[in-house]
């Protein structure tokens, strides 16, 4: 990494930031990703202050646990470098047999001289590169190799700088190996920046946090969101008094600049921007004249207002209070269904009517059928004549 100076844009104040040294010296396709001075700074002095925590409540518990940590790295390092050696040295011996297999087109003639130099001069430098790859990944290997475990000696410094207040040369210089930042991945409150430190003599510190530290961590994060909406506040109050203070001396000395009231024409002097009738009379019947002149806008000539026809529904201009049809056409539509209206009402109680007396003739015959029975000698006999009488 390689550190900047550069003035902020919003108050001039001088600011450090680390830009990655690969992308500055262009040995390799680093990007340009950086991070501030600040940032590294707070980093470390939070995991300075997480491992003296460690090492104050079990120091035994937390050197088992480096010893573990190491023994699990020493496995897992050398067999991702071998993998990765391993790439390399194909993609290096697939380049050498493409080199030669130039060569020979070459000599037979099918492939041309200027072709056979770009494609050469393109070959030599990938393999240069992938040279300088594997010499640079074996050499962190056997520097790996070599670097021996202090645990006791990485537990003494951190007894020397425990719950320190800020970070000093001195304490830089003794516990950090090295930091290595990653590429920025998001943007805006979504921006996230991996960094990983190196502490001397027990390498990189990969202890899981548990759920109290976990607790800590929100409640660090929310008091640091509540800080930020307070400073916004304040810069925001601030802005709205020098706007206020601005429109003040702009004025004469007075918020807000006397106005003239549109409807009787008085001036007087608002108790803010918005206002713009100098009484509640004056606001309400400057509405009244406003729907007035609409409602002679809309009616023009005519003297009843438009309404919307009951058959078709259509606007239509009436010529007295009652109409609610717009034309004949719709008057005989709607004394059709009138009509058509009264005759299925007729028909219905017709119907129900029937029904009622269906239903009472059925009820007579029923309680005639259960009652006593009328024999025809009491019946009442008609009345003989003269002639029968004589027969």
């Amino acid at each position: 990494m390689t550190l900047q100076t550069h003035h902020s844009k919003k108050d001039g104040s001088i600011r450090h930031s680390f830009r990655c040294g690969g992308y500055a010296s262009q040995i390799n396709t680093c990007t340009a990703h950086s991070i501030s001075a600040n940032n590294v700074e707070a980093l470390l002095l939070s995991a300075v202050k997480r491992l003296s925590r460690f090492v104050l409540q079990d120091e035994e518990a937390f050197a088992a646990e480096l010893q573990s940590l190491w023994a699990d790295k020493q496995e897992a390092k050398p067999q991702q470098s071998k993998q990765e050696l391993k790439r390399l040295q194909t993609r290096y011996d697939e380049l050498s047999r493409l080199v030669r297999g130039l060569y020979e087109n070459l000599m037979s003639g099918v492939l041309p001289e200027r072709q056979y130099k770009q494609l050469s001069v393109q070959y030599d430098r990938e393999q240069a590169d992938l040279e300088a790859k594997m010499d640079k990944l074996k050499a962190a290997v056997a520097e790996e190799r070599s670097k021996p475990l202090d645990i006791e000696h990485f537990i003494s410094l951190i007894r020397k700088y425990k719950d320190p207040a800020e970070v000093t040369d001195m304490m830089f210089a003794e516990l950090v190996d090295k930091i290595v930042v990653y590429e920025a991945v998001g943007t805006g409150k979504a921006r996230t920046q991996k960094v990983d430190i190196y502490f001397n003599y027990v390498g990189k510190v990969d202890i899981a946090y548990t759920e109290q530290e976990l607790e800590e961590i929100r409640a660090q994060e929310e008091q640091a969101e509540k800080e930020r909406l307070a400073r916004q506040r304040a810069r925001e109050k601030a802005y709205r008094e020098k706007r206020k203070a601005a429109k003040i001396a702009a004025n004469g000395g007075v918020s807000v600049p006397p106005k003239v009231c549109p409807h009787c024409g008085k001036e007087f002097t608002p108790a803010s921007n918005r206002q713009i009738f100098c009484s509640d009379e004056c606001c309400y019947q400057a509405r009244q004249d406003k729907k007035k002149a609409e409602r002679e806008a809309e009616r023009g000539e005519h003297y009843y207002r438009q309404r919307k026809c009951a058959v078709c529904g259509k606007l239509f201009w009436p010529t007295h209070s009652q109409q609610t049809l717009c034309s004949d056409k719709c008057r005989k539509e709607k004394h059709n269904q009138v009509t058509l209206k009264a005759y299925h009402d007729k028909k219905a109680k017709e119907n129900a009517q029937w029904n009622a007396s269906s239903k009472t003739k059925e009820q007579v015959s029923a309680t005639s059928l259960s009652g006593t029975i009328i024999t025809p000698a009491l019946l009442p006999q008609p009345a003989r004549t003269s002639a029968g009488m004589a027969e």
